[in-house]
């Protein structure tokens, strides 16, 4: 399953590049979302942040055009001091795509892409949750496509050590339960 990664890699990276030098780059396509739903999965980050940066900028204009708007209450406080909705959208979209390499939080930034009514119900909740996520001076690293196949073998790798390990554990306890009840009922029938 890791191998294919890198079989569609170079395909995603070059429609990113392709996106990311378009005027008009029109509407997000499944290769150009499928890194947004790998970062939201692994952590990892395996392509030029350069061209992804558009397509997280899209991908977040596209999510708060389309998200519930706020409540009238929501609006008119957050609007106090913040300048209009539209300004607050752009500056957020401003700061993500000015960040020199990938937030340490991409994954999280990434997760609310993916998924953006899963936790927050209105843009105005959405937009101060990607606020926080953009709004940080640590990067995240940038691997290569061969350095994400294998810290995802190895992250595998353990995940599935930890299930043996939690299932021979499990396993383990089931029998000694099992001989304690036995052993109840021997004391219980033969006292």
């Amino acid at each position: 399953a890791v191998r294919g990664l890198m079989a569609s890699h170079a395909e995603v990276q070059a429609a990113l590049d392709t996106f990311a030098a378009s005027e008009q780059p029109g509407e997000l396509n499944e290769v150009l979302i499928k890194p947004i739903h790998e970062i939201a999965r692994t952590g990892i980050v395996s392509y030029k942040w350069g061209s992804l940066s558009f397509v997280l900028v899209h991908r977040l204009r596209d999510v708060l055009r389309d998200s519930p708007p706020p409540k009238e209450g929501e609006v008119a406080s957050y609007q106090q001091g913040e300048g209009t909705w539209e300004e607050s959208c752009a500056s957020v979209c401003s700061m993500l795509h000015s960040l020199d390499g990938p937030p340490f939080t991409v994954q999280r930034l990434c997760e609310l892409l993916a998924k953006p009514t899963q936790h927050h119900r209105s843009r105005l909740k959405l937009l101060s949750a990607v606020d926080k996520l953009v709004s940080v001076s640590t990067l995240s690293p940038t691997y290569s496509p061969e350095e994400a196949v294998v810290i995802l073998e190895q992250a595998e790798k353990r995940v599935a050590e930890e299930r043996a390990r939690a299932e021979a554990e499990l396993a383990l306890r089931r029998e000694q339960q099992q001989q304690a009840l036995a052993a109840a009922a021997a004391a219980a029938g033969g006292g």
